[in-house]
């Protein structure tokens, strides 16, 4: 699991839980400025606003061309080529061998696999008005915004 500094404490905490029912976690704390040069890699984040609230599979956000890398892509021809080659595997050994490499892959790109989540809304926008800063157990009310 890779986590961020604003991630540790929950982290901890699916840690504990992911222990309790038997598996075994490798921990991978990195900053939060490393893990953005490997997410953005140099290049101005690509949104204006983002919405990723389903836990749908890695693989609906997955891309082969890196130009067209965003918030809600990933790109990589190596990951899609061992996804390709574990559907087609003869044998369990031959499939679990090439997910732990598409694992291995997913690891060292710091790519955010959806098993521990933390709500956040942010936006900047000098002209936007009637934002409200988001508040637990109530929904953001994006009919309030409008342009200056």
């Amino acid at each position: 699991m890779t986590d961020v500094p604003d991630l540790s404490l929950p982290a901890d905490l699916q840690i504990a839980q992911f222990t309790k029912a038997g598996a075994t976690i490798k921990r991978n704390a990195i900053s939060l400025a490393e893990y953005s040069k490997t997410i953005f890699g140099g290049r101005p984040q690509q949104f204006g606003v983002s919405i990723m609230s389903d836990p749908a599979l890695f693989t609906q956000f997955s891309c082969t061309d890196k130009s067209k890398a965003g918030w809600h892509t990933y790109c990589s021809k190596q990951l899609t080529g061992l996804l390709i080659q574990a559907d087609g595997a003869k044998s369990q050994a031959a499939y679990e061998s090439l997910m732990k490499k598409a694992a291995d892959v997913l690891q060292k790109d710091a790519y955010i696999v959806p098993i521990l989540a933390k709500a956040g809304v942010g936006l900047w926008q000098p002209d936007l008005k009637g934002w409200h800063a988001p508040r637990i157990f109530v929904e953001q009310n994006f009919s309030d915004l409008s342009w200056k």
